[in-house]
Formats: C-alpha cells, structure tokens, sequence
C-alpha cells in the first residue's frame, strides 16, 4: 500500500510542476502577444490572469480593446476567457460577456447576448494552424447609435480546414428567427405587408487566403484572395434571394468574379430598399422597369434570374450597374 502512496503523491507533483510550467507558458504567451499588439496601437486591454489549477487553463482577459490598423474600427468589452483542458491545451473554448461595442467610422454598434461563446481546434506543431472552429450565439441584439436595430434567435458560424497547408477553409453561416427593431421596420416595411421574423439565413463558402490561419495571425494579418462555391439563401415572406459563385480579389480587397442570383419577389425587394433608404428611387425605377422586361420574357413576372458581375471595382446586376464593389 505504501508503494502505491508514493507513488500518487510522485504522480501529484510531477503533474504540479507540469501544470506550473504550462501556465507560465501561456500566461506568458498572452502577455507578450498583447504587448506587442498595443504597442503597435492594435490592441489595449487592463490586465491578464490565469487560473484553473490542477486541471484547466482558464485566461482572463479584463477590458479588452482591438482596433482596425486604420483606426477607422474598433471592438471593446469588460473581458474575454478562455478555458483548456490543461492535457488538451489544443482545445480551446473562448466565452464572451453579454455586452460589447463596435465602433466603425461615424457609427457605434452595440452587440447583446444571453450567451456567445466559440470552441476552437488547433492542430498540433509550432505554428498551431486552425483545425476547426465554431461560434455560437443565442438571443442576438445588434443596435446601433443611428437608431437602427437587429434581432435573431440564433446565430451559428463555423469554419474548417479545406485543404492541407491551413490556407483554405470552408465557412459555413446560420441565422434564424431574424428581425428588425421597431424603428427600423417602421422604416422599411410601413405598410406591416412582411411577417414578423424572415426565414433562417444560410451561407456556405471556401475561403481562401495568401497564409495559413495561425498562430501568427496574432501580428500578420492573413489576406483574403478567393471566395469559391459560395451558396446562400434567404427568405422573407414574399420575398426570397439566393446566390451563388466565386470571387477573387486583388491585394486592395476589390472583388472580381461572378455570383448568380435568383430573386423571388423582386418588386417587393425594391420597394423596401426605397423605403429604406438604401436604393435611390431614380435606380429603383430604372431597375423595376428593365427586370419587369426580363421576368415577362421568362414566363415568371415574380422571379428573376440574374448574375452580379464584379469587374474593376464595380458590380452590376446584369446589364443594370449597382456603383462601387465592396471591399473585402
């Protein structure tokens, strides 16, 4: 009996020391990608703790604040944890309080949750390239300074690796129960014609970058160069779009490419864009006049199909040009 005691408190201490070891690591770790991010001005935070002893590595990270590298965005929250399995330090599960803010140009952004949380994967070496991810978040509420508002049931975004290397990664997107605040369906929909929550938002895409997604995205930046194989849809009572494609952008992030559309009540779609502001009733006109001309010569007045064409830094909708081209 004796033997196998010494043995326990051998084995007690010998995981010990390990857990010592593996805490200052990445409490270290933490500490020096944090400093380098704000002393670049990328980053700023008021302090970092690690606890969990024996089994977890659980980090803390109080007031944390990201900002863009044009200091045009910015993110900020009271903390940010993340918890391992200190015998699986691959593993990683990142949780978020119920507040945060984004900042972008003019407009401040406010991001509610009952819970958002995310599980990370990574593969075993030096660089710690992502294997796997995925976010959850439940009861979303985004509102914003300008007096809009955006609600949803349930938010999930995940990735995986695509390929071998960790640069390619196919990212998939549901949202369901989706629903604009007070004001802002006042403001789109008046006539109350639309119900009150849209059909669930799905999107699937392969994202393709210039490096691998890993550790040293904390001081590099990847670059997006491709989306191929996007498909996506959502519905909003009489209204529903689909889309699918591929992109390749240029070293500005401008889009080249082609994505095929399928609209289904696209009179209704305009008229909510006018009423919203987000289409000028001059375009719209211009639109609802030349898509009535090609949903007759299809033999579905409701429905049309139609490419968004990217090209030199504009997209249009067929033969009809939208403007300017997102920026990626």
């Amino acid at each position: 009996m004796r033997p196998l005691l010494w043995l326990t408190a051998l084995l007690a201490i010998l995981y010990s020391g390990y857990w010592q070891v593996g805490s200052r690591a990445v409490l270290s770790g933490a500490e020096a990608a944090l400093i380098e991010m704000k002393s670049e001005g990328r980053a700023d935070y008021a302090s970092v703790e690690l606890h969990g002893f024996p089994s977890r590595f659980d980090l803390t990270i109080s007031d944390p604040k990201l900002i863009s590298a044009d200091g045009q965005q910015s993110w900020q929250t009271a903390f940010v944890q993340f918890f391992a399995l200190a015998y699986r330090p691959n593993q990683l599960i990142a949780v978020w309080p119920h507040d945060q803010t984004l900042i972008t140009g003019n407009e401040t952004l406010t991001l509610n949750s009952t819970d958002l949380r995310a599980s990370v994967t990574l593969k075993a070496g030096l660089s710690l390239p992502l294997d796997h991810a995925e976010l959850e978040g439940h009861a979303i509420d985004l509102s914003s300074d300008l007096g809009w508002q955006l609600l949803a049931d349930k938010l999930v975004l995940a990735s995986r690796q695509a390929a071998p290397g960790g640069q390619s990664h196919e990212l998939a997107m549901v949202l369901t129960s989706l629903a604009p605040g007070n004001d802002l369906r006042r403001r789109i929909d008046p006539e109350g014609s639309l119900p009150a929550l849209a059909d669930t938002a799905r999107a699937n895409v392969i994202a393709d970058f210039d490096r691998p997604l890993d550790r040293g995205l904390v001081t590099d930046e990847p670059r997006l160069i491709a989306l191929r194989g996007l498909d996506a849809a959502f519905g909003w009572g009489p209204v529903a779009l689909s889309a699918k494609g591929d992109l390749t952008l240029d070293p500005g992030g401008s889009p080249t490419g082609r994505i095929d559309t399928t609209i289904r009540g696209w009179r209704t779609l305009l008229t909510l864009l006018t009423a919203a502001g987000m289409l000028p009733p001059d375009m719209a006109q211009n639109l609802e006049n030349g898509l009535g001309a090609i949903a007759t010569g299809e033999g579905a007045a409701s429905q049309v199909s139609l490419p968004l064409l990217f090209e030199g830094g504009f997209v249009r909708l067929g033969p009809f040009p939208l403007g300017p081209a997102p920026r990626f």
